[in-house]
Parts: C-alpha cells; sequence; structure tokens
C-alpha cells in the first residue's frame, strides 16, 4: 500500500493493492498492461489527468482512520479529458443525469463546465466518465505507459513450460483424468486459481501463487 497526498488536499490517500480475478461484486479486475505497476502511478486532481494518462484508480469520499482508501478502476483506460460542453457523446446515461440536473434548475447551466468533466466519452462498453475536476485520482502518465508499451515490444517472446498438478483418489486412470479435467474448468468461475510452475527457455523454475 501506498500513502500519497495532493497539495493542498488535507487527506492521505491510500493506494492499496490491485485486486486481481473475480470478486464477490461481479466484477474481473483488468491486469494493468505490460509490466506497468502501481508504483508507477501517481495522484493527481481529475482536471490535471491528461490524454493518454491510464486512469487506474478513484478513492473513497471519506476517510477511515485518517485514510482515503482506492476504488480501483476494474478496466483501467487510456483517459480522453475534455470539457463537458465538448462531450461528443449523443445522450449516454451519465450526461443524461447531468442535463436533468441542469434543466432542474436554469442557474446552474453556468455551473456545469466548472462543476463536471468528462475523461472518456461513451462508447460501445459504457457511458461517458465523468468525475469533478478537484476530484483525486490515481493515474499512470502516458509517457510512462508509451515507455512500456515500447519495451514490451523489444523483448522477443519465450517459450515457458507451466505445470500444474493436484492428487486425486479415483479407480481409474481415466476417471482421475477427468476429475483433473473438471477441475481445470472450475477455475474458470472459481476464485481461486491454482499454484503453478512455470520454467523458462533456461530451465529455472518458479512457483507461481495467484492468489499471493
Amino acid at each position: 500500500m501506498r500513502r500519497l497526498t495532493l497539495p493542498g488536499h488535507p487527506d492521505t490517500f491510500a493506494l492499496t493493492e490491485r485486486p486481481t480475478g473475480h470478486h464477490d461484486d461481479d466484477d474481473d479486475y483488468e491486469p494493468l498492461p505490460g509490466s506497468l505497476t502501481l508504483d508507477d502511478a501517481v495522484l493527481v486532481a481529475s482536471r490535471e489527468v491528461q490524454p493518454g494518462d491510464l486512469v487506474v484508480a478513484y478513492f473513497e469520499k471519506h476517510a477511515e482512520h485518517g485514510l482515503r482508501l482506492a476504488d480501483h478502476v476494474v478496466g483501467p483506460f487510456s483517459a480522453a479529458p475534455h470539457a463537458l460542453r465538448d462531450c461528443p457523446c449523443t445522450g449516454c446515461e451519465e450526461c443524461t443525469e447531468v442535463r436533468t440536473w441542469t434543466l432542474a434548475d436554469p442557474a446552474r447551466v453556468a455551473d456545469v463546465s466548472s462543476r463536471f468533466l468528462c475523461l472518456l466519452p461513451a462508447d460501445d462498453d459504457g457511458p461517458c466518465v465523468h468525475a469533478y475536476p478537484n476530484e483525486p485520482v490515481a493515474v499512470i502518465r502516458a509517457a510512462t505507459v508509451a515507455a512500456a508499451e515500447d519495451q514490451a515490444d523489444e523483448q522477443p517472446l519465450r517459450e515457458y513450460h507451466v505445470a500444474w498438478a493436484a492428487d486425486f483418489e479415483a479407480s481409474s486412470p481415466e476417471e482421475a483424468a477427468q476429475m483433473a479435467y473438471e477441475q481445470l474448468k472450475s477455475y474458470a468461475t472459481d476464485a481461486l486459481p491454482p499454484v503453478l510452475e512455470v520454467r523458462d527457455p533456461d530451465g529455472r523454475t518458479v512457483v507461481l501463487d495467484l492468489m499471493a
């Protein structure tokens, strides 16, 4: 966990470890791309988010024990920030909600651009992503993302041997194999992935617990 501060903001923000895999809220948290980690993230106000920054986490509105905990973005996204009045959206649920709020009081029309901004316009995957200009958000800067992508392009792919083992009580090899197959299929929906043994092309072996 990293403790972050924002100039001029009284709170301390806790960038906790990023969730992995499937969770009780039915969200499948996507891993950060390439070699990126949360150590690459910085804390900024939403108005300071730049095009191409990777948005990885928001933060809870209220502090617990002096800390505002991270609310991780399920699918980190590359930001395309713009003023709400410039949003190309044709009427997603988020923009409709803001429009309804505005029409309820004509005096609010002038406040919309100062109260809200859009970090990402709506697409087939979901509505616009709105934020308050001063809202703290954790991002990985576009330059860092680009550097990681360039590094990944430079590294040739290598062949790794991945093995999984388990013991089963069965009456025949065929039954044991079927039981192993069923257990492997269950990992697609189970929150507990198997422990894997990975051997690289140089013969080095590492045991990886994906839940560690």
